[in-house]
């Protein structure tokens, strides 16, 4: 028990210790608790001098320098029910073809078939690669719709020309068949490349304005 009588340098300090005061005390300087740390980056918006939300990024700028966020692609794998029916269109396309070359190197009047399955060919080749984009199948098939396509269009011109000049290949056959050597079938043949010049000069200068 202290003496209340003692001089005041006499009485025992009940203050706490400087060293334990500053222990619980906070710097100056350092981070209140709860804040993120100086130079760590803040999520949300950037706020404005009085806590106050920025403007949103790219504010201010043309039109045409904005960020602007790429489109998403559709990575949907196609029907394979569809793809099959595609497959099978295709397949149609390429029987029409091969029938379009084949009567087209048979004898007049079967040649006029050639023109026929040329046309058909050509729709169903149109339409199924129409079919195939829109699906969005890529590889083998539709390099080959691609190619088949463009062989018809070809091929119907050819049969157009051919239908156009059909009495100079009826010539023509019945020359070779009455024609028993090789000289009478050279004979023939140069008669023909003839008349499809004249009637190439005929049809030119009636086409011309």
């Amino acid at each position: 028990m202290s003496n209340p009588y003692a001089p005041p340098e006499d009485r025992p300090s009940s203050a706490p210790d400087d060293g334990a005061a500053s222990q619980g005390a906070p710097q100056p300087g350092a981070p209140q608790p709860g804040t993120p740390p100086h130079g760590a980056p803040q999520q949300g918006h950037p706020t404005a001098p009085g806590g106050q939300p920025g403007p949103e990024a790219g504010w201010g700028m043309p039109p045409g320098q904005r960020p602007v966020a790429p489109p998403s692609r559709d990575t949907t794998p196609p029907d394979p029910e569809q793809v099959a029916a595609l497959a099978r269109q295709g397949r149609t396309f390429a029987a029409l073809m091969v029938a379009a070359v084949l009567t087209s190197s048979f004898p007049v009047p079967w040649q006029a078939a050639g023109l026929v399955f040329t046309v058909l060919a050509l729709v169903v080749g149109v339409r199924a690669l129409i079919r195939a984009i829109r699906l969005r199948v890529r590889g083998t098939l539709t390099g080959l719709l691609i190619g088949g396509v463009g062989v018809s269009a070809f091929w119907l011109v050819v049969s157009i020309g051919m239908a156009l000049m059909w009495p100079i290949y009826v010539d023509r056959q019945e020359c070779l068949a009455g024609a028993l050597t090789i000289s009478a079938r050279q004979e023939c043949e140069t008669q023909f490349r003839q008349s499809v010049e004249e009637w190439v000069e005929r049809f030119e200068t009636r086409t011309r304005p």
